[in-house]
């Protein structure tokens, strides 16, 4: 061991000194900041609530909130057509019976299976 000191000169050691305390001090900043990141995943892992389901770097922050409903030219926008005679294949007829406070309709199936 003395022997490798003597090799170097004096400067030298004091040079290779402050490079080993430059590069302590790295490591220690470095073991802070990963010690604070862990911290930080341990603390969001426990969260399960819905406003806290993302990191605050990943959620999307909108100027202004989005419309509703379709966008302009995505989809047409028209009441449905009455069907033509040839579309029709079967009629039922109901009746309005007023029940109570509300009133439901009765097909002529459901009161042959009520009786």
């Amino acid at each position: 061991m003395k022997e490798l000191l003597e090799q170097k000169s004096r400067e030298e050691l004091e040079r290779e000194i402050v490079e080993l305390k430059r590069q302590l001090l790295e490591a220690y900043e470095l073991i802070l900041k990963l010690t604070e990141q862990v911290e930080a995943l341990q603390r969001a892992g426990k969260r399960q609530a819905v406003p806290f389901a993302r990191r605050e770097e990943q959620r999307v922050t909108r100027s202004e909130p989005r419309k509703r409903g379709r966008k302009p030219g995505k989809g047409e926008f028209k009441n449905r057509e009455k069907p033509k005679e040839e579309e029709i294949s079967e009629t039922k007829k109901a009746e309005l019976v007023a029940r109570g406070v509300g009133a439901c309709w009765k097909t002529s199936a459901n009161k042959s299976s009520t009786n």
